[in-house]
């Protein structure tokens, strides 16, 4: 089970059924590449939320590079995951 977050859990809703709860990504968030989804460097950067997650995918952008203008990428929620 790949932990998103660190709120993920299972809880028992009202009809008796198991059902996840999860804390999204949001504006802000500092998080990190899972490693079989890196490419090589990635682990070099700080890794910034730039929108909340939406229908699974992530904006993410790298915080400490030197470009007049950052590279915005598009991830899979999946992939990523909150820093402390």
């Amino acid at each position: 089970m790949l932990i998103r977050s660190w709120a993920d859990r299972e809880t028992l809703n009202g009809a008796g059924r198991k059902s996840r709860k999860f804390r999204m990504f949001k504006k802000g968030d500092r998080v990190e590449i899972l490693k079989e989804f890196q490419d090589p460097g990635d682990e070099n950067f700080t890794w910034i939320v730039q929108e909340d997650e939406e229908k699974g995918r992530v904006d993410i952008v790298p915080a400490n590079i030197q470009l007049e203008i950052q590279p915005l990428y598009v991830v899979p929620a999946h992939w990523i995951k909150l820093t402390v």
